[in-house]
């Protein structure tokens, strides 16, 4: 196989603005930088298993549940909690419970720490009221972690409609270990307006049981993205979308026949791609591995005329290998070990089909579902069934 361009597969190279990428064809490494933006700062789960903030404009490696790390793609969101951290601050309303702070979280980098709840009734909570929200899908999120007795006990995470808006109340239970787990929950107003978030200790606690918590959040969306910390700032944090792209040197990527090999983890099934190639300045010029209407797709669209085979694979949350191979009158896709769609091509190549775009909508410049980008490979044939079915094989 003519491996022309790799990226990831444990092997990451970072910097501001880039990510290195590399061609291994007939074992002569040579670099193929990928530009790489994010106006603001972001987190990332590290090595040690802690949450980091990296700055403005670095790639962000991933390395939660993956030891090899994985390149992390999101779009823009929100924190519209104004004190994401200080749980001791009067923005938050207590209930049954005494706040203390300073204690270890999943933070390298916290300045306060956890905070642990100390239940002083046995109908212990913390919430907030009157957070702005549209009537759009919103998602809540907060880290927990039990304490002795606590452990193994269930507590709850609301979206409590006492305010304007039009909802009816969701309730998300969880039960404590003594593993930081991060708990979420998704609630679609029926109108905007303004709700409330409520965490509950466990159910039936006693005086004194404790719980920490750590990194509240709430985003307007249908999946928790990651933290977004905040101290104070009025109407939130905002982090910027990740974009990572590369102009294809010609010697690379030129003609048919060729297929892409993509490690993803989706996280949103709404629509979203493994990878696009297309002409940066021309967004109906592409081709991609894609879903949408809950199944997988393989599309060609080089000249603006196109040619889509779809699958029967329900695109679920989790992680997919993906091979795609087109060639000049045919087209197949490969999921997990199988060939999972098949056809016709009769689309020629366009060569103003210049970049390749890692994990993103096949559109230029949208601020759509990313995902997480474990690995990409492309190579300048047409992959056999035996090595796309060994490439994608789980």
């Amino acid at each position: 196989m003519a491996n022309t361009l790799n990226v990831g597969n444990g092997n990451w190279a970072t910097k501001e603005d880039s990510l290195l990428a590399y061609n291994s064809e007939n074992g002569n490494f040579k670099p193929l930088p990928f530009d790489f933006t994010r106006a603001s700062s972001a987190t990332v789960v590290n090595k040690a298993g802690l949450i980091e903030t990296v700055g403005s404009g670095e790639p962000r490696i991933d390395f939660l549940g993956n030891t090899k790390g994985a390149l992390k793609l999101e779009p823009q969101r929100t924190n519209l909690i104004t004190y994401s951290e200080a749980f001791d601050n009067s923005y938050w309303s207590k209930s049954g419970v005494s706040v203390v702070g300073g204690f270890a979280s999943p933070s390298a980098d916290s300045p306060l720490g956890a905070f642990k709840l100390v239940a002083t009734t046995n109908d212990p909570y913390i919430y907030k009221t009157g957070l702005n929200v549209t009537a759009n899908t919103q998602t809540a999120s907060i880290y927990v972690k039990g304490v002795g007795s606590s452990i193994g006990k269930e507590g709850r995470f609301l979206f409590w409609y006492i305010g304007t808006a039009g909802g009816t109340t969701l309730s998300v239970p969880f039960t404590l270990t003594s593993d930081w787990q991060r708990v979420q929950g998704s609630s679609t107003p029926t109108s905007g307006g303004t709700i409330a978030l409520r965490i509950d200790l466990p159910d039936v606690s006693v005086v004194g049981e404790e719980v920490l918590i750590y990194g509240a959040q709430l985003e307007e969306g249908s999946y928790a993205t990651s933290y977004i910390p905040t101290s104070g700032q009025s109407g939130g944090v905002t982090r910027v979308q990740d974009t990572s792209s590369q102009t294809l040197p010609s010697s690379v990527f030129n003609s048919y026949p060729f297929s892409v090999f993509a490690e993803v983890d989706v996280v949103d099934t709404n629509t979203g791609s493994a990878f696009s190639l297309l002409n940066q300045a021309i967004s109906t010029n592409y081709f991609t591995i894609e879903y949408f209407s809950n199944v997988w797709h393989i599309t060609a669209r080089p000249n603006g005329a196109i040619e889509r085979i779809a699958s029967t694979s329900t695109v679920t949350k989790g992680t997919y290998k993906l091979v795609g191979v087109w060639e000049s009158t045919s087209m197949k896709l490969y999921l997990n070990g199988s060939l999972i769609a098949s056809g016709s091509n009769s689309q020629s190549f366009n060569i103003n089909v210049d970049s390749l775009l890692l994990g993103q909508l096949r559109i230029s410049g949208d601020t759509g579902t990313r995902n997480t980008v474990i690995q990409t490979d492309l190579y300048n044939t047409a992959l056999t069934d035996a090595e796309a079915i060994a490439l994608t094989t789980i």
